[in-house]
């Protein structure tokens, strides 16, 4: 259930967020429901409202090169997350990835040629999801990289 004080964002076509935030501040202040269909082309850097989510739905479609942090995420069978090799999702925690089994999850756009990216996402190895390290040092603020096998223990059948 959704908290009910933050508005629902529909995504029902095809979106970014230089229009669709254009002239708001960082922090995206609503859920977001990316519906079968639906795009939403993630550039720019932003910061999730505390209680705000992000659903892709079956047949929705969310690509990131910029930096969404304090993400609380859900892809749903067939919803697809791609992300930039200089895109990055920050989750609130580890339990704020949620995914079922027939999500699509890929990594793009990593040239050989080009210098591996810098910055908020620290060595290029494939898809940039990280969440606090909090489990196992719930005083340190580090982030941990997500890997395959992190992600494939998190899919609900």
């Amino acid at each position: 259930p959704l908290p009910p004080a933050l508005n629902i964002l529909y995504i029902t076509d095809h979106q970014t967020d230089t229009t669709l935030f254009a002239g708001n501040s960082d922090t995206i202040n609503s859920h977001i429901i990316v519906k079968a269909n639906g795009s939403l082309e993630v550039l720019k850097d932003h910061t999730m409202h505390n209680d705000a989510t992000i659903t892709i739905e079956s047949g929705g479609y969310m690509y990131v090169r910029g930096c969404l942090k304090q993400v609380d995420l859900t892809i749903e069978p067939e919803g697809t997350l791609e992300l930039d090799y200089r895109g990055a999702i920050i989750l609130k925690s580890i339990e704020s990835l949620h995914l079922t089994a027939g999500f699509i999850l890929t990594c793009t756009g990593y040239d050989e040629e080009s210098d591996p990216p810098t910055g908020n996402v620290p060595n290029y190895d494939g898809w940039n999801i990280y969440a606090p390290s909090s489990f196992t040092d719930p005083t340190s603020s580090k982030l941990e990289k997500l890997d395959s096998l992190d992600i494939q223990e998190l899919v609900k059948h």
